[in-house]
């Protein structure tokens, strides 16, 4: 199963996500360039309320799932330009995260 990394600041974001992902591993925005965690293996869901470089991190991982308020459709579509794979609403994150599998 493929590792899953989450790139937030948002505590309680990570964790609700934790509750659902035990082992999943969190990256602060400002650790995304060096972090060895964000790899070829790795699935990231990234908060697109954060300042990272979405592009970086599309081309350093197996799958980038973006996030957001589903108001902020300035980001999202940023995300999905960006190459994201998946760009959801906050609000469809955990049944997202229930069905995760290392994809």
């Amino acid at each position: 199963m493929a590792e899953l990394v989450v790139v937030s600041a948002n505590l309680m974001d990570i964790q609700r996500f934790r509750q659902l992902v035990p082992e999943l591993v969190v990256v602060r925005p400002h650790e995304v360039a060096t972090s060895s965690s964000i790899d070829p293996s790795s699935v990231v869901m990234v908060d697109v309320g954060e300042e990272v470089d979405l592009a970086g991190v599309v081309a350093r991982s197996a799958r980038v799932v973006a996030y957001g308020p589903h108001v902020d459709r300035e980001r999202l579509d940023a995300a999905r330009a960006a190459g994201c794979h998946d760009v959801l609403p906050r609000s469809a994150v955990a049944r997202w995260l229930a069905t995760f599998s290392g994809i």
